[in-house]
């Protein structure tokens, strides 16, 4: 019948060759870490065994692919950190049994005392210390986890507002060229009549050219240019200076 360190040890070494063969230098590394589990002959040992031999067919398994890599590397490392306050224990329990090897030879009972006490201080402090570690790895994963969430809700925040600003300024641009369609005939009209009121009352622009009549003149300053400057004009005919004085067009 095989001892308890015999079947770790057997099944160290076959989960050695299997992690060599599926993940090679990252398999073997793995592994220099599971030897640790050969050491823990004590009450989790019977635990460890059933860890290790699923951890085994777990690798074999046909769909178990290489992407699993990671989830399994992590898997193990769960497994020894759970592992660590056996290894704990069992370092405090062989240091007191070689101090109860050296003292038995005065006081049996006094030595089982002392043990103990020894025994129960050592095993309080290694339990209370792993809370501790758990709880400062908590609160520095859930500090990473806040600031990265922070990180994420401002850039969010910016493409949000960014996505509406685009739509704004789409919307403004849209309607100044909506507005500038709907104006522009009436501008250009506006400057037309502008630009022809310019010219008829501009005496530069004036010339006999043969127009006689108030209702052949553009404006009232055509008409009187006329009158002092062309002959024969039929728009005067009170002969005052005034020309056109019936035309209510003026």
């Amino acid at each position: 019948m095989q001892s308890d360190i015999d079947i770790v040890v057997t099944q160290s070494k076959a989960l050695e060759a299997l992690l060599e063969q599926k993940f090679g230098a990252t398999g073997r590394g793995l592994h220099e870490k599971l030897t640790s589990i050969e050491y823990q002959l004590e009450v989790g040992l019977v635990k460890n065994i059933r860890w290790i031999a699923t951890m085994r067919n777990k690798v074999v398994h046909e769909n178990f692919q290489l992407t699993n890599q990671n989830d399994f590397l992590r898997s193990c490392q769960r497994a020894l950190e759970g592992l660590q306050n056996t290894q704990n224990t069992l370092r405090i329990v062989g240091k007191t049994k070689e101090i109860n090897t050296v003292n038995w030879s005065f006081s049996s009972q006094n030595s089982q005392h002392t043990t103990s006490e020894r025994v129960n201080s050592s095993s309080r402090n290694s339990y209370n210390t792993t809370p501790k570690r758990i709880v400062s790895h908590s609160r520095r994963k859930t500090k990473r986890k806040n600031e990265s969430g922070g990180f994420f809700g401002t850039i969010i925040t910016v493409i949000i507002f960014g996505i509406i600003g685009y739509f704004v300024y789409g919307f403004i641009q849209d309607s100044l060229h909506r507005n500038e369609l709907t104006n522009q005939p009436v501008i250009q009209e506006t400057l037309e009549i502008a630009n022809t009121q310019a010219v008829n009352s501009n005496p530069n622009h004036f010339q006999c050219d043969g127009r006689k009549h108030c209702s052949q003149m553009r404006s009232l300053e055509e008409a009187r240019w006329f009158v002092r400057n062309c002959p024969d004009t039929k728009m005067d005919s009170d002969h005052d200076g005034e020309p056109c004085e019936n035309d209510s067009r003026w």
